[in-house]
């Protein structure tokens, strides 16, 4: 089985009703079906005597019947909505196989449906926001020690410290930006003094002086 091998195939071959158009991707022995839709969110269906089943693509324009020649813009905007989908599929393999991220049916699903323009895709939470997030949770007493005592004041602001130096290292980090390189940097960025000017959230510049961190507090 072919690792994200595209086939567009009809759901009902022997309909004499138009059928659905249905999308397979293959790949780690899983299979990935969705049903084509133009952009504006319409499922594409056709004759099974208008398909080429060997092609898997509209006949040609040449070869559509007299009888059938009210489908023949139908039968365009099939065949360019395949050619879109097929250039689609293959930018978020690629997309993902540089970040190496394998591949699930849902995020295949999600993707496709942003890149068709059929979903918005959700802005990724930075590193920074969900660290204060967590820390508003500790202060309002939402989030516990085992589920039963409340965080000091003293341990809070050392979440508070971490947090800035976050944002002071590399603004606006998402979870997915994380990798080894940036891991091994943020180290060597803890280990050394030093201070360094940044912009806050209302893009004013301010000095933050960070101390240098032994191994035990890094």
């Amino acid at each position: 089985m072919a690792k994200y091998d595209c086939r567009f195939q009809l759901k009902l071959p022997h309909s004499i009703q138009k059928s659905e158009i249905r999308l397979r991707v293959s790949f780690d022995y899983k299979e990935f079906v969705w049903n084509v839709k133009d952009t504006l969110g319409r499922v594409l269906k056709t004759y099974p005597q208008l398909w080429d089943f060997e092609k898997q693509y509209p006949i040609s324009k040449g070869k559509i019947p007299a009888k059938f020649q009210n489908e023949t813009s139908n039968l365009q905007v099939i065949s360019n909505t395949i050619d879109t989908v097929k250039v689609y599929i293959n930018e978020i393999v690629n997309e993902y196989a540089l970040q190496k991220i394998s591949i699930k049916k849902d995020l295949l699903r999600k993707e496709l449906m942003v890149k068709m323009g059929l979903a918005e895709k959700k802005k990724e939470i930075t590193l920074h926001r969900f660290c204060m997030e967590t820390i508003k949770d500790m202060e309002n007493g939402i989030l516990l020690i085992d589920n039963t005592k409340r965080y000091t004041q003293s341990t809070i602001d050392k979440y508070k410290y971490t947090c800035q130096i976050l944002e002071v290292f590399k603004p606006n980090t998402t979870f997915s930006q994380i990798d080894k390189d940036w891991y091994n940097s943020f180290i060597q960025f803890l280990t050394h003094k030093q201070s360094i000017t940044y912009k806050d959230k209302e893009g004013n510049e301010q000095l933050f002086h960070k101390r240098d961190l032994q191994p035990a507090s890094i």
